[in-house]
């Protein structure tokens, strides 16, 4: 049995005792026992997946088979991890077609299985089918053609998560742009000051113009964090997606909040930063209709997602030096975009978004 550590996705922080705790911190041999006796998988290789919160393993079986383990934090609410759990079996039985990790479920058929970890504590596991290719951060460039798959298959996400519901979807998560000023404290961290200014004046911007609107836009249940990371392709030349994963920031937002999150990752380091964000916008426009209300506030919350990213990124790193690289692994990319967008402003900002919609 072998291992190797790799890189996933963010997870979501919406716990303070979670991030003030240690991660699960299970061995293979464990973990294989446990896949074994409640999942009646044999386990034959283990990769232990980077990740901040929870423990995550992809699994291979005895017949080639891979699976992806995870250990949920056990500081973790678990009605949050059921939300997760819950909203994937939803678009799967609502949109087959769209392609998202299938839950696995136990050997008693259970989506979520309680087990004790081997530090005595109990965790709830979630075990996910794996996505073959590669995530579209080691694809290079994004075309033309994938950029606007990506936005077909986001608004044919959002589509199937329409009426869905649960308890834990109003849950206080730390990457939901509509509760950004809660990260004003987290202003000192930034040490450049022209780039503190920018980011202090952007959420100024975001409680005057955003926050007064907030109950008028329209909300459902959203993923909330298709960056490149979580976006999957068979490989470096594919148009399609192969797959969208990591469901753990999904939270009930604003609808547009979710063009804002994806926007926020194609953005250019030229004088016309939204060229690509325009294909994205007018694609998923096709999709589902947006409203000129939500227009008003696209500009608003893709900026907003760059200070995020900035803030967060910063705060994090700093408590947790010893994985600043995989922290701040998206900050350049988000800083260059956040001071070409503040270049372009936001009058020019909102009037290229509409424009992309022909209204």
């Amino acid at each position: 049995m072998s291992t190797q550590v790799t890189n996933t996705s963010d997870t979501n922080e919406n716990s303070g005792d979670v991030f003030n705790t240690s991660a699960p911190d299970n061995s293979i041999e464990y973990t294989a026992k446990l896949a074994k006796q409640h999942f009646g998988i044999n386990v034959v290789k283990a990769e232990l997946l980077a990740c901040e919160r929870d423990q995550i393993f992809l699994l291979t079986d005895d017949t080639g088979t891979n699976f992806v383990w995870r250990f949920t934090h056990p500081a973790e609410d678990r009605l949050v991890s059921n939300f997760q759990t819950q909203a994937m079996l939803h678009i799967t039985e609502q949109a087959p077609e769209i392609p998202i990790p299938r839950i696995i479920k136990s050997l008693n058929g259970e989506s979520e299985t309680i087990v004790t970890m081997e530090c005595g504590q109990e965790s709830v596991i979630r075990v996910i089918s794996f996505l073959s290719g590669i995530p579209m951060t080691k694809a290079g460039v994004c075309s033309t053609a994938l950029r606007q798959n990506m936005a077909k298959t986001l608004a044919e996400l959002d589509i199937a998560l329409q009426g869905f519901s649960h308890k834990a979807q109003h849950n206080k998560l730390l990457w939901d742009t509509q509760h950004v000023l809660d990260l004003r404290k987290l202003l000192v961290n930034v040490q450049d000051e022209s780039l503190r200014a920018i980011a202090a004046q952007v959420l100024d911007n975001f409680e005057q113009f955003v926050v007064p609107v907030l109950p008028s836009l329209r909300a459902q249940v959203i993923h909330n964090d298709l960056n490149y990371s979580n976006a999957m392709v068979e490989n470096a030349d594919s148009t399609e997606l192969a797959g969208i994963i990591d469901f753990g920031d999904i939270v009930y937002a604003p609808l547009i909040q979710e063009l804002g999150v994806a926007g926020a990752y194609h953005l250019l380091d030229t004088e016309q930063p939204l060229e690509n964000v325009v294909q994205l916008v007018a694609t998923y426009h096709k999709t589902i209709a947006l409203k000129a209300n939500e227009l008003d506030v696209l500009f608003d919350f893709i900026i907003t997602r760059c200070v995020m990213t900035l803030l967060i990124t910063e705060w994090r790193a700093a408590m947790y030096p010893e994985n600043r690289d995989y922290i701040l692994r998206n900050q350049v990319a988000s800083v260059k975009g956040l001071k070409r967008l503040m270049k372009l402003g936001r009058v020019a900002g909102r009037e290229i978004l509409y424009q992309a919609c022909d209204l």
